[in-house]
Parts: C-alpha cells; sequence; structure tokens
C-alpha cells in the first residue's frame, strides 16, 4: 500500500496545503496498489475518503491530540468497515 496526504488541512503539517476528495480520487483510480488517506482525517471525514477509492485511512493527530483518545478511537471502529 502506499499512503497519500494530506487530504485535509492537518495540524501536524499547517503548511502544508490539502489535496482534497477530488485528487484523492484520481490517486486512487491510477494506483497499482491500495491507497491509504492520510492527512487531517476525522472520523466525519472517513466515509468520503473511502467512497472515492481510499482503501482505508491512516490516522495520528485526531488520536494523538484528542484529549480523550479512547473515545476518539472508538469514533473511527464505528465508521470503519470490518473493525
Amino acid at each position: 500500500y502506499v499512503t497519500f496526504s494530506p487530504i485535509f488541512p492537518t495540524t501536524s503539517h499547517p503548511d502544508t496545503k490539502p489535496v482534497g476528495l477530488d485528487v484523492l480520487r484520481n490517486v486512487c483510480h491510477h494506483a497499482t496498489m491500495p491507497v491509504m488517506a492520510m492527512g487531517g482525517i476525522t472520523p466525519s471525514k472517513v466515509q468520503g475518503c473511502l467512497n472515492v477509492g481510499a482503501h482505508g485511512v491512516a490516522v495520528v493527530s485526531s488520536i494523538l491530540s484528542a484529549t480523550d483518545p479512547i473515545k476518539v478511537i472508538q469514533e473511527f471502529n464505528a465508521v470503519i468497515p470490518g473493525l
């Protein structure tokens, strides 16, 4: 697999311009391996990434910067198919 980022604005790389879902869709369409969306991923943004062809998501800041990381992990588990 390959990670592709940032899809959305992210606190870990604030000076990096997010590419958005349209670019992610194009990358997923042309990639010869599974694409993992990364960058600014929150539970509410997971389905959009999957809908445009991402194989999954990679998450860092949403969990590490959360005041309740366990709750955020549970929220991700609720929206990611197969978990």
